[in-house]
């Protein structure tokens, strides 16, 4: 007997239902650790700075009115350098400090309106700045920085 087959052509039928989801695969294995970042700017953060007063009373005197300065957030054994923003461009050095071995400073400033000249030579008084509200900066030497407001009266602070 002798069977022929013909094939025959006609148009594609509609997509069959979407199958049921597989199941979950095996972990694969973890990837390489990536390189190093940029350590960024050592201003950027981490420092700050308190004061135990922060306004300053002045009055016609050359004893001297004592303020104590706090930080934190430096290298251990970092010097760190204390001035006053006192307009555009213009500050004056109060005084430096080093760090404890957990990156903190303690620094008293003692500010009087009319030291003397032995006082101010050898670092002992920092001539009062005059009423205004200033900015304490504190810089370590890592660049790292940090401020506080300072208000000085030439009369009472306020409150």
């Amino acid at each position: 007997m002798l069977a022929l087959a013909m094939a025959c052509s006609g148009a594609d039928g509609a997509p069959g239902a979407t199958g049921p989801q597989g199941s979950t695969g095996a972990t694969g294995a973890q990837g390489p650790q990536g390189e190093k970042g940029d350590p960024g700017d050592p201003a950027a953060g981490g420092v700050s700075v308190v004061t135990s007063g922060v306004c300053v009373e002045s009055r016609v005197r050359t004893d001297a009115f004592t303020i104590t300065v706090w930080g934190a957030g430096w290298d251990a054994s970092e010097t760190v350098v204390f001035s006053i923003v006192t307009g555009m461009d213009e500050s004056r050095l109060l005084g430096s400090g080093e760090t404890n071995e957990a990156g903190a400073i303690e620094t008293p400033m003692s500010f009087a309106t009319n030291p003397t000249s032995t006082q101010l030579n050898d670092g002992t008084m920092i001539r009062f700045p005059g009423a205004g509200l200033y900015t304490l900066l504190a810089e370590g030497l890592s660049g790292r920085v940090a401020s506080a407001p300072m208000m000085f009266t030439a009369d009472k602070c306020p409150g």
